[in-house]
């Protein structure tokens, strides 16, 4: 039996529920809210998934200084992890992932940039224009 304190979200359950959130949002013509939010979850679910991976193949992967790498600070959340960019190089160079997505892949930095906008800077757009976007970003997964 759980209490209401439980809390359980591995991972790859994480990557997979923003994945889940961006499509669903992105199904019924989204506008406003739901489109930003179906743009960060789409972000998100990537990076999660392919930090995902590399903490399979080596956890130290996922540091940005994996020669820092230390059990207990990983364990605990508490290093500075590689974004979308660095996982993929490391996905194709250390892991040898076949048919890895690029990092440069247009789509896949388009995504990351929107992301960083939101994020940081906020972000205005026609809804068409995001949507054509984040769509164009998943068929890289």
């Amino acid at each position: 039996m759980s209490s209401r304190d439980d809390m359980h979200f591995p991972v790859i359950i994480n990557g997979l529920d923003y994945l889940h959130s961006s499509v669903t949002s992105l199904i019924d013509e989204p506008e406003g809210r739901a489109l930003k939010y179906a743009v960060l979850h789409l972000q998100f679910a990537a990076e999660t998934l392919f930090k995902a991976r590399l903490e399979l193949h080596n956890p130290a992967l996922v540091w940005v200084k994996p020669e820092k790498f230390d059990e207990r600070l990983h364990r605990q959340g508490d290093f500075k992890s590689v974004g979308t960019p660095v996982a993929l190089e490391r996905l194709r160079d250390d892991v040898k992932v076949s048919n890895p997505i690029a990092p440069e892949d247009a789509a896949l930095k388009a995504l990351v940039e929107l992301r960083n906008r939101l994020t940081h800077f906020g972000a205005t757009d026609t809804a068409v224009a995001v949507e054509a976007r984040a769509i164009r970003s998943s068929t890289c997964f």
